[in-house]
């Protein structure tokens, strides 16, 4: 027999141990695994006990699910999101359906403390059976050229001396977009800062002309750009934020994991065109991409009947989701 319940007080450092024996794999050593999710529980915002899900077997903790309290803008308003992670289950624990349970704990819930959605990224094969379906979006990608901006200067953000900056920046910018989370001050020292700074998973780079900010970008490891913003007050600043992306791209083509319509428009009315040797050696484009953007479950039914209608209405109005903030 099993208990599913909350986490309880006292409980974190049994919590830690938890993750570490689940998520440990191949030639990763446990300490330093319990120390990476250690981090994650402390940077997230939304911390309380009973959003941890566990199960307990003889006293002991043997499955967790995390569901992390997010708000979702989406067509100027803002809905409450439970984002699932953290799903794992001791290995001697597998293949009794615990993980299931648990799902189902999280999904019962949400739904009596008022969360509108729950969203996750993982196997659809796994996580469908119990109601998330995939979401998918679009992103842009170009090898074409920009003329190159002479005047600006690029430079890894400041978290303490930036972080006012960019979040004004951030809020200006994705009150108008669909899906992004809104982003507290906390969030941003706290969440941002861990996958800046300790992790190093991402980058945020300033743009600037002498001296002034014009707008940001974020980096991930592999060079795509998953987050950009700009000043809507400084003239020009889109055009030159866009122009400073490709002018600092290390690969032949950029990425775009996310679609703006005027970002694609601008690519294509701005670019520099191949010379005729060029087009005959290589193909020059630019284009619009299905992205996978994680699993959603529809949980208050009350404007929206079903999860097929709520990822219908996610996709045409352009979904986007700020991979910095996957959790």
């Amino acid at each position: 027999m099993y208990n599913i319940r909350s986490l309880q007080e006292g409980e974190e450092e049994a919590l830690y141990d938890l993750l570490a024996v689940s998520f440990t794999k191949g030639n990763e050593e446990i300490p330093s695994v319990r120390k990476i999710q250690k981090q994650i529980i402390e940077s997230e915002p939304s911390f309380s006990h009973e959003l941890n899900r566990v199960i307990e077997v003889d006293g002991k903790l043997v499955a967790r699910v995390g569901i992390y309290d997010r708000t979702m803008l989406f067509n100027k308003r803002e809905f409450r999101i439970g984002a699932i992670g953290g799903v794992c289950t001791l290995p001697e624990y597998r293949g009794n359906g615990l993980a299931k349970a648990l799902l189902d704990d999280c999904t019962d819930y949400m739904r009596k403390n008022g969360f509108f959605a729950s969203m996750l990224f993982g196997e659809p094969a796994i996580y469908g059976r119990k109601g998330w379906q995939v979401l998918s979006s679009f992103g842009i990608s170009s090898n074409l050229k920009l003329p190159l901006p002479s005047t600006l200067r690029i430079r890894s953000a400041d978290l303490k001396e930036d972080m006012a900056w960019l979040k004004y920046i951030y809020d200006d910018i994705n009150s108008d977009l669909n899906g992004p989370f809104r982003r507290s001050k906390e969030y941003w020292e706290k969440w941002i800062f861990r996958k800046i700074i300790i992790r190093e998973s991402h980058n945020i780079k300033i743009v600037e002309n002498k001296g002034q900010k014009l707008g940001y970008y974020v980096l991930k490891a592999d060079n795509t750009i998953c987050e950009m913003g700009w000043d809507r007050n400084v003239a020009d600043s889109f055009n030159e934020l866009i122009g400073a992306i490709f002018s600092e791209a290390e690969t032949e083509t950029v990425n775009f994991i996310f679609f703006m319509q005027e970002l694609f428009d601008f690519i294509c009315n701005n670019s520099i065109s191949p010379e005729l040797d060029d087009m005959r050696d290589k193909k020059y484009y630019v284009s619009k991409d299905a992205i996978y953007c994680g699993l959603f479950k529809l949980i208050d039914k009350t404007e929206i009947a079903t999860t097929e209608e709520l990822i219908s209405l996610l996709r045409k109005n352009n979904y986007i989701f700020w991979d910095i903030d996957h959790f």
